[in-house]
């Protein structure tokens, strides 16, 4: 079949780079194989493709470049955008922040190109986190909710400053999952936990019930860059 032809010309690909003249519905095929691959490793930091084999797929989405078809718009976004997904894959970066004297933090990062900025710790999270760590903002025996947790920097270190209890949140899966492997990371997981919340729909009955009860503190660093974002946190604090 034409999918059996592609997975076995995928697999050539990745092995020795040797590659036939094949009709453009398979090419298509596998360029979604090779975004395939990339998006698994960048949203679980699991390579399915080795150093070698995303070069091999490089140079050969390189070659297709020049052979398309200038008006084949559609197949040179599909390859460009290929192109950008192994280019934007570096693996996971593990990174210590040292807050102050007491409190070292170690974070999990995966890279991304697809515009989840969450996958980064930004410098906003680390002076937020200075100011919790100095108790300039005092989380001590609070009950905290982070939104836009992102790696969950700032959670974490609520955490280890003494705070009751934190959950932290975000939009994407992928980004809980991370959150929450950084808080076991940092053995935290008797005070912090990382879930799912949707800014678009925050009534009560929506949210998880660990979510929906009071919390006496909500912190979050650069997460209002939409004007809808900023209407949202205002719902929030009610």
């Amino acid at each position: 079949s034409m999918s059996q032809n592609a997975d076995e010309l995928f697999q050539q690909l990745i092995t020795d780079c040797i590659f036939p003249k094949v009709q453009v519905s398979i090419i298509e095929q596998i360029i979604e194989m090779i975004e395939s691959h990339s998006k698994m490793s960048r949203q679980y930091g699991e390579e399915s493709l080795t150093i070698e084999q995303r070069k091999r797929c490089s140079s050969w989405l390189l070659h297709l470049l020049h052979v398309t078809d200038p008006d084949n718009e559609s197949l040179l976004d599909q390859i460009s955008s290929a192109l950008a997904s192994l280019s934007g894959w570096g693996g996971r970066s593990v990174r210590t922040w040292k807050i102050d004297d007491n409190i070292h933090i170690t974070i999990k990062e995966i890279s991304d190109v697809d515009g989840d900025l969450g996958y980064r710790t930004w410098g906003s999270a680390l002076q937020l986190s200075k100011r919790i760590a100095s108790k300039d903002i005092s989380l001590e025996g609070h009950d905290v909710l982070e939104l836009g947790s992102g790696t969950g920097l700032c959670g974490l270190v609520a955490a280890a400053a003494g705070a009751r209890s934190v959950v932290m949140t975000d939009y994407l899966e992928s980004l809980v999952r991370l959150a929450n492997e950084n808080i076991k990371e940092n053995q935290l997981d008797q005070i912090a936990h990382a879930v799912q919340l949707d800014w678009r729909d925050v009534t009560t009955n929506s949210m998880p019930t660990h979510i929906g009860r009071h919390f006496d503190r909500i912190i979050g660093s650069d997460i209002v860059y939409e004007v809808f974002h900023a209407m949202h946190v205002e719902i929030l604090s009610t």
